[in-house]
């Protein structure tokens, strides 16, 4: 049974390792200022509601709301000497669902990081250091093959537009979130990922094939 179980922890690696990587890069960009700062900066989707310039503002407005540091999402401008707040009602109700998701995925990628590292110390502890880096070798082609499966839907035009529409689907053509996220917000959103998951995959693979090694009677 023993030996059935460690098998079972060793494959878990090669699937674990590159969804884990790829995860967490995907739920962190989601929360942080920089994918909203550059989308708006592109597009300059804020001259349509005469607050050009204040990108910077609103993509930290819109990462504090994701990062659970403000209750509300919500920005107040300066519109032609009357204050204006940006996001409508339905805007709020579409961040508080996509926050609400990025949470749960988020405790399933940190599980999912917690099961590995426990298996990892139970092969570690069995001596079994030739099969865990045979097992992350390949999780590390596993990770190719899905980075380059995002690569060729990058591509591929009408996969972000379905993404964009299922999404933002429920919101009017003038709102801001209808703007922003777009087909090319998606298109940069899973280059940034792909980005991202590529060194985290590359911290874990070090460490495990640099310090996980057979023990040997030479120094």
């Amino acid at each position: 049974m023993g030996r059935i179980i460690k098998i079972i922890l060793s494959w878990f690696l090669v699937i674990a390792v590159p969804v884990v990587s790829l995860g967490l890069a995907c739920n962190a960009l989601i929360r942080l200022p920089d994918i909203y700062q550059y989308t708006m900066n592109e597009t300059q989707v804020l001259k349509h509601f005469n607050a050009g310039g204040q990108e910077e503002s609103v993509a930290k407005s819109i990462s504090t709301y994701m990062q659970h540091r403000a209750d509300e999402l919500q920005y107040q401008y300066d519109e032609e000497d009357e204050m204006s707040l940006l996001f409508s009602r339905d805007e709020q109700n579409l961040m508080e669902m996509l926050r609400t998701r990025a949470d749960i995925w988020g405790i399933v990628f940190v599980g999912l990081l917690i099961l590995s590292v426990v298996s990892l110390i139970v092969l570690t502890k069995g001596e079994h250091y030739e099969i865990i880096r045979i097992r992350i070798k390949i999780a590390i082609s596993l990770f190719v093959v899905m980075i380059l499966t995002i690569a060729i839907v990058i591509l591929i035009p009408d996969m972000w537009i379905f993404a964009s529409n299922r999404l933002i689907g429920g919101l009017d053509e003038e709102q801001l979130l209808r703007l922003l996220f777009s087909a090319d917000f998606f298109r940069m959103y899973g280059i940034a990922s792909a980005v991202g998951g590529s060194v985290i995959m590359g911290i874990i693979s070090y460490i495990v094939l640099k310090y996980i090694k057979p023990k040997t009677i030479f120094w």
